[in-house]
């Protein structure tokens, strides 16, 4: 008995020196943990924190006032309270292990996409983030248990144009492999421009393969009203979301690439073939893979009672009312899409589509009736809508895809009304632009390789035929295609082009019919080896033409009007019977020979335009990757002279090519390169060959050398910024070097001879100017030309020898 109390006492002290000891350590560890569990969450998340005051119980710990901070700015989250479910004790020996449960209520994120350090704020936080340590491997059981709980969280996110989400009343709970989810009202940019607001969502999330994979989507009601294009304060919502999911992404706006095992693109990296990838940026998969590759097999997506409405910022108001769009995945691995909504101007939007993504086949149709393009515009904003003139848009479009390997497409597409407004179009908005577009292809997925079997583009009466194969890659890319236009009366062929592109000049009337086809082939890998051809037939005859073209009124006395970079206007008064001008007869013929050698070699050869030169132009500026030169012809220059302003329009470049083929038509090659010569400029203020001769030279046209003509030439077509070596009064060292290989092409080329290529040559060693106030030059005896004729000036006819290469 004795000993039984012996030991009895023993437990008794031992309980009160344990109770002891667990309460100094509890008095002791309240003042540390908030400050220990703000490092633990600095180092797991990789932002910083901060904690007003901590509990500690034997059930897990509590956490008041918590705010985290993205270390390098523009993210922000303040939580009210956190509940840590777990084992103290156990906690001692399994660290993060051990906790069971977690939940946090009265959470406020706030994202500055605008700030400075934002990208690198959210690169650390994903460095650091558990999320982006590699998910366990299949089967693990680890975290399984936990279960994670949201309530009460609002997010707003900021960009550089304002407010761009605010979301309330979020809650998530996360139990096992399972995660619910809901919201309250949510608001997607601004109420006074783009905007979207949601109404009550809810979401369920499965875990697998280590990834979580949409279940089930439910909202039910939302708006969206948009501006197109924005408004003059900000860009267009869609824009704006775009770029804030790419910099959420961490990846630059419109760049995406996201790799992934399963297809076995990462670079180096070993393919379920064996054989070792080489080294490449793979090509991101199109946004409809990626959005299904996160759905479970069976998940369900409900969205309905959406009304969207598209305000212009001129007034033009268009809705679609009723929009809704369902998706259902079966077990089978098929996923059924169905979208539907009615418009305001009596259209309809349906969509019925039936998708394997997994194997990537599809079958379904797309049709769109009487779809208001203030409708379309907010999703394709780089097109450049005009605002106060509204088209439709009808589509009807088959998919059809029975392998992986190909997904067959045929339908057609109608415009009506289409008005677009850009400086690069034209210096005014076009309109009334009508367009049908039909045809069948395939798509190649794994080639991303389009190839057109049969199409066809239609612009009023004038259809064009186009086949061939359009390819790109993240490495490379490739065209090869041929567009035929069948015989079509001339009218019909002007007449399909925007009558605010050619303005006045539709007043032009032909009789006959033109017809034409056109190759290209060019492969971003060889690009020198690229091929252009145009093959015109052209039996039109000019009828009537506008009064202001006329050629009849450069055969006498006319003012020549240019107006120069700085929007000073320039005039002179030229013409045959004027002081400033020199007829053909008159010119030293060392001067056309320069002029075309250096401008148009071509010239006597073609009919206005050079295929050859444009295909030049083309490879140049793809290689450069930016414009670099054009592939405009004398008689293309003269046109551009002689009627058009400066701009550099599309529509100004249609205007070009119109009155090239009515000059080329009306006069004969040596006409257009006397006018061509008398007119251009060829310094500051200096306009027209007998004016340029004697400033430069102090002499008259007739009696220019042959350096003295290469030098004119080599001016052209930037006089200004060769008149640098008037100024020094001495040719530059590239200048010199320039002058000097025009002459020798010009003697390869037979335009002079060797006699005269010996003259102008040495020339170049004692070249010089004459100054206002010198005396004039003695004269001197010039070589002979040395050259065969030139063709004859009447041979050609616009377009009909367009493949001859000088």
């Amino acid at each position: 008995m004795l000993r039984f109390l012996s030991e009895r006492r023993v437990w008794v002290v031992a309980a009160f020196v344990t109770f002891a000891l667990v309460l100094g350590l509890w008095r002791w560890g309240m003042h540390q943990v908030p400050g220990r569990a703000a490092e633990l969450i600095e180092g797991r998340l990789g932002v910083d924190a901060q904690i007003e005051e901590a509990h500690l119980s034997f059930g897990g710990v509590g956490l008041r006032g918590v705010e985290l901070r993205g270390r390098h700015g523009g993210l922000v989250a303040r939580i009210e309270r956190v509940e840590v479910r777990m084992s103290l004790f156990r906690a001692l020996f399994e660290g993060a292990r051990s906790v069971r449960a977690l939940s946090a209520q009265g959470l406020e994120v706030i994202l500055d996409l605008s700030h400075e350090g934002f990208a690198d704020s959210v690169a650390e936080l994903k460095q650091s983030s558990p999320l982006a340590k590699p998910p366990s491997a299949p089967g693990s059981s680890h975290g399984k248990g936990r279960t994670y709980g949201l309530d009460g969280v609002t997010v707003r996110v900021i960009d550089a144009d304002g407010p761009l989400a605010w979301i309330d009343d979020v809650s998530l709970r996360k139990d096992g492999d399972d995660m619910l989810g809901g919201a309250g009202d949510a608001l997607l940019g601004e109420r006074s421009g783009d905007h979207a607001t949601i109404g009550p969502s809810k979401v369920e999330l499965r875990r697998s393969d280590g990834a979580w994979r949409l279940r089930e989507l439910e909202i039910q009601g939302a708006s969206v009203r948009s501006l197109r294009n924005g408004d003059e304060r900000s860009r267009a919502l869609a824009t704006r979301l775009r770029d804030a999911m790419s910099q959420l992404r961490g990846s630059p706006s419109g760049s995406e690439t996201e790799t992934g095992t399963e297809t076995g693109t990462e670079t180096g990296t070993e393919t379920e073939t064996g054989t070792v990838s080489a080294p490449f940026r793979p090509v991101a998969p199109p946004t409809g893979a990626r959005l299904f590759a996160r759905l479970t097999p069976d998940a369900v997506v409900d969205v309905t009672g959406v009304q969207i409405e598209s305000r212009t910022p001129a007034g033009h108001v268009e809705r679609i009312r009723d929009f809704g769009w369902s998706l259902n995945g079966a077990e089978n691995g098929w996923y059924r899409v169905v979208v539907s909504g009615q418009t305001s101007n009596d259209g309809s939007l349906k969509v019925d589509l039936s998708v394997m993504p997994r194997e990537a086949r599809a079958e379904g149709r797309i049709e769109l009736r009487r779809i208001s393009l203030a409708v379309v515009a907010p999703f394709v904003p780089e097109v450049p809508f005009y605002d106060d003139e509204i088209g439709t848009l009808n589509a009807e479009l088959e998919l059809t895809a029975s392998s992986p390997q190909q997904i067959s497409i045929e339908g057609r597409l109608r415009v009506r009304g289409l008005a677009l407004s850009s400086e690069r179009i034209a210096a005014e908005p076009v309109d009334n632009i009508n367009m049908d577009i039909k045809g069948k292809g395939s798509w190649y997925p794994a080639e991303r390789l389009l190839e057109v079997e049969r199409g066809e583009v239609r612009m009023g009466k004038v259809g064009v035929l186009i086949d061939g194969e359009l390819e790109r890659s993240s490495e490379h890319y490739r065209v090869d295609l041929t567009a035929k236009l069948p015989p079509t009366p001339c009218n019909d062929v002007v007449a399909g082009i925007p009558e605010d592109v050619l303005g006045s000049l539709t007043r032009f009337q032909w009789s006959g019919n033109w017809s034409a086809v056109a190759q290209v082939s060019l492969d971003s890998r060889e690009l020198e080896a690229a091929e252009l051809s145009i093959r015109v037939r052209n039996l039109c005859q000019f009828e009537k033409t506008p009064r202001w073209v006329r050629v009849e009124r450069f055969q006498g006395p006319f003012r020549h009007r240019a107006i120069e970079p700085d929007d000073t206007v320039f005039e002179m008064r030229t013409g045959p019977g004027t002081p400033n001008w020199v007829a053909f007869s008159d010119i030293s013929p060392f001067m056309p020979a320069a002029a075309i050698s250096h401008e148009d070699g071509g010239f006597y050869e073609h009919g206005g335009f050079a295929p050859w030169a444009i295909r030049d132009a083309l490879v140049r500026n793809l290689r450069e990757g930016r414009y670099v030169v054009g592939a405009s012809t004398i008689s293309m220059q003269l046109a551009k002279n002689l009627y058009l302003q400066r701009e550099k329009t599309i529509a100004r470049k249609a205007q070009e090519v119109l009155l090239t083929w009515w000059l080329e038509n009306a006069l004969n090659k040596d006409e257009i390169l006397e006018l061509y010569l008398n007119v251009i400029e060829y310094g500051p203020a200096v306009y027209g060959l007998r004016n340029a001769a004697a400033y430069y030279f102090g002499r008259n046209p007739i009696d220019l050398s042959p350096a003295e003509a290469a030098f004119l030439a080599c001016m052209l077509p930037s006089p200004k910024r060769y008149h640098v070596s008037y100024e020094r009064g001495a040719l530059s060292r590239s200048m010199k070097s320039k002058m000097r290989r025009l002459l020798e092409h010009m003697a390869k080329r037979e335009r002079i001879g060797p006699e005269a290529l010996e003259y102008g040559l040495a020339e170049l060693e004692d070249f010089s100017f004459r100054r206002e106030g010198d005396l004039l030059p003695a004269a001197r005896i010039l070589p002979p030309l040395g050259a065969p004729e030139f063709p004859d000036p009447e041979a050609l006819d616009p377009f009909e020898s367009l493949f001859v290469v000088p």
